[in-house]
């Protein structure tokens, strides 16, 4: 009964806070099979989707959300989200504009309008970027640096499914691909079918090895177990300072393409510092929390250009999801 799916879908909802979307949607589906009426369910069901890169499904599941409970603006947003594509933002931008009539003054459905008016033209962002409150500054300034520093041939994705596949169609050096930050795998799996070869993951499986602003040391842990992401993946466990080195000494070649989901500017720097040898042009480098977090100017984006002016990279900003604070550079 409903109560059942009230159950599934709060246990699908912690599932995906931990990294296990695919695991939230077995939970999920059996509840809402047969199209029942759960609005909640169907937004968790395809946050879970869109995660594991079920881009068609998870905005189904968001547009069936909003039938069900037109009053709700969230599944508005997450459909945007997974609808947008900057070479033609109209299906996007429909979403949102629907979610603004239900919350006029929700700022994160505000700022992304502004973004999508802003990619026609930048002066357009401004009549929905001057309603903001204050606690949106980081947002602006996140806007502000994507204006400042972007090329004509930068994207602008809506989810991490679509930024990653994107990265990976860049990235076309024969090398290694390489994620930081593996979690229970999600991402990696991605990563293995859009790049077609073999991920080598580090993580501790232990969560944070330091608080990072508020979010305490030891988040994003796997409680210690290493999954099991079969024969495409190879993980290391432990400390990037601690493992990245040794194995650059038995794996010969550039690379090809490194996700970077460190978060923190200290383990950025360890897993870019012994990596910069391997960095040749036309590596791609994708970063999970480049941008819009409260503290991004400190973290993997001052980690970043600290290597960056070390080494003397020339590089370009691929592409940029202000939804999922991802950035994706090209070295030149």
């Amino acid at each position: 009964g409903h109560a059942d799916s009230d159950v599934a879908t709060n246990l699908a909802a912690v599932l995906h806070e931990q990294g296990r979307p695919a695991e939230a949607c077995e939970v999920l589906f059996p509840h809402l099979r047969d199209g029942g009426r759960h609005p909640v369910g169907w937004n968790t069901l395809g946050v879970s989707l869109l995660a594991q890169g079920r881009v068609p499904e998870a905005a189904g599941c968001f547009q069936r959300a909003h039938q069900q409970d037109p009053t709700n603006p969230l599944p508005l947003v997450h459909l945007h989200g997974a609808l947008l594509d900057d070479r033609d933002t109209a299906p996007a931008r429909r979403a949102l504009e629907a979610a603004a009539k239900i919350a006029p003054t929700d700022p994160a459905t505000r700022f992304h309008l502004g973004v999508l008016w802003g990619l026609m033209s930048p002066e357009a962002a401004a009549r929905h970027h001057a309603v903001l409150p204050p606690e949106a500054s980081a947002w602006l300034s996140s806007w502000a640096f994507f204006l400042e520093r972007r090329a004509p041939s930068t994207r602008v994705f809506g989810s991490t499914a679509t930024t990653l596949r994107y990265a990976a169609s860049l990235a076309k050096v024969d090398g290694l691909v390489l994620e930081f930050g593996v979690r229970f795998g999600t991402t990696l799996r991605l990563l293995q079918s859009a790049t077609g070869q073999l991920v080598h993951g580090f993580d501790t499986f232990t969560g944070l090895p330091e608080d990072w602003h508020t979010v305490p040391r030891g988040a994003y842990t796997t409680g210690g177990r290493i999954p099991d992401l079969g024969p495409g993946a190879h993980l290391i466990p432990g400390l990037f300072s601690d493992t990245v080195a040794p194995f650059l000494v038995q794996a010969p070649g550039p690379l090809r393409l490194a996700h970077i989901d460190c978060d923190l500017y200290g383990a950025t720097l360890d897993a870019l510092g012994p990596l910069a040898e391997r960095v040749v042009p036309g590596t791609v480098l994708v970063f999970d929390e480049y941008l819009m977090n409260p503290h991004w100017p400190e973290d993997e984006h001052r980690a970043f250009s600290e290597v960056a002016s070390r080494f003397g990279w020339s590089f370009r900003y691929a592409a940029v999801s202000f939804v999922t604070n991802q950035v994706v550079v090209e070295m030149m």
